[in-house]
């Protein structure tokens, strides 16, 4: 059944952005990068420091996924943007990508970053990046497949931790 990514309207904006927010401030947290205390504040402000109009903000797209022909029935969603990191003119940035719990593992993926990608064309990027948490293979997979190559590996070790001499 074909996808079709449609705009969020402002009550279920506000739904994404708080459970955005409240998500990727746990991936912080689980990743190491981030202190539990303050996290949903900071990633607050980086939401924030891109959507500066909300929804509405240029050069953005947030968008909800649904079946073509259920409009009702939310898939999922995705965020694509400018890059705001130092990467060649023309990038745009996968700022966010969800399926819903009910509908994982039917293969909707591939999907709906086909919906994202013609999202960022629309919007003029010729590039579009991506972060992935490493503790996401699932998503890694998912990129990989859809041909995204790396570009960058971070690495840390707690030097506190057992085997940390």
């Amino acid at each position: 059944m074909p996808l079709a990514a449609l705009p969020f309207d402002d009550a279920s904006y506000a739904l994404w952005r708080e459970h955005s927010i409240k998500v990727f401030a746990a991936e912080k947290v689980d990743a190491g990068t981030w202190a539990a205390d303050g996290a949903e504040a900071k990633a607050e402000a980086s939401l924030t420091s891109v959507l500066t109009a909300e929804q509405h903000t240029t050069g953005n797209a947030v968008r909800r996924v649904v079946f073509a022909d259920r409009a009702a029935d939310t898939v999922g969603w995705f965020w694509v943007g400018p890059a705001s990191r130092d990467t060649k003119p023309g990038t745009g940035w996968l700022y966010d990508i969800e399926i819903v719990p009910a509908h994982r593992g039917q293969g909707l993926g591939r999907e709906v970053m086909a919906l994202a990608e013609a999202e960022a064309r629309r919007l003029g990027y010729a590039r579009l990046g991506l972060h992935v948490f490493a503790q996401n293979p699932v998503s890694r997979h998912l990129y990989e497949a859809c041909g995204y190559g790396l570009t960058d590996l971070l690495y840390c070790k707690d030097l506190d931790a057992p085997g940390g001499t």
